[in-house]
């Protein structure tokens, strides 16, 4: 059976470069990798604020480029990135594309330390519409606050890599925040979940409590596709072989 295409969605503020170092050691193992770069992620604050119905239609643009050729889909979306990643994947599990007639399909849905968050509510509103520090907000837009990346995101990684990782940190929308999420994947496709122990960002005991919401609500997210790793919220950077380990699994490698 032919491997599934690995899609990246990244968080916010970043970009799919970020996933280059991942994605090359899967390479590696024979998979084919795409990543993709999040309307929402900018470095140009004169323009209009992307909306989370653009971030959706990027991801359902990429995932359909592979699905139109036959190819299986393993989509991996990272931290805010889960929100657009399941809002994209209405009607492209298994079972709704054989009802309709198609074979190729988004056979897995991997969130690595990110919300599961449930139709009706918006990402803001999932948190008691309250930014969490990380957030400098400067309306339409966030900036990320004090102490800076470094502290949020790469405080595992060596000095001079993260002193380089903070550098390539962007802007991100605050509207795609506010706006209201209509899908869960994790309800339709099979679900993994990355927890990260060391995870500033957003806390493990978060983490625990997304997965354990969407458990008691129906997800397809059993025990056996939660793993935890000793990591800070970018895994794929400071343990990549134990994250490409992880991603394997999930695409069905045995």
């Amino acid at each position: 059976m032919a491997r599934p295409t690995i899609v990246f969605v990244p968080g916010s503020w970043h970009g799919p470069e970020c996933f280059q170092p991942l994605m090359d050691e899967l390479a590696g193992h024979g998979f084919k990798t795409t990543a993709i770069a999040l309307p929402s992620n900018t470095l140009d604050t004169h323009a209009p604020p992307a909306t989370l119905s653009d971030d959706t239609a990027e991801v359902r643009k990429a995932i359909e480029a592979d699905l139109e050729v036959g190819n299986d889909v393993c989509l991996i979306a990272h931290s805010y990135g889960a929100v657009p990643a399941s809002n994209a994947c209405r009607s492209l599990g298994r079972d709704a594309r054989a009802a309709s007639g198609q074979k190729a399909a988004v056979v897995s849905f991997v969130v690595m330390t990110g919300p599961l968050v449930f139709p009706g509510i918006s990402f803001a509103g999932d948190f008691g519409n309250k930014p969490s520090p990380i957030h400098n907000i400067q309306y339409p837009f966030t900036k990320v606050g004090e102490p800076g990346p470094g502290y949020w995101f790469y405080h595992d990684l060596p000095a001079e890599e993260a002193i380089k990782w903070s550098r390539r940190v962007m802007t991100s929308s605050w509207k795609v925040c506010e706006e209201t999420i209509t899908h869960a994947a994790f309800l339709e496709i099979p679900t993994w979940y990355l927890l990260t122990t060391l995870d500033n960002a957003i806390p493990l005991g978060v983490q625990k409590y997304f997965v354990q919401r969407a458990r008691d609500k129906g997800a397809l997210l059993p025990e056996s596709h939660v793993v935890e790793l000793a990591s800070g919220h970018c895994p794929f950077l400071s343990q990549i072989d134990a994250t490409s380990a992880f991603i394997r699994k999930a695409a069905g490698e045995v």
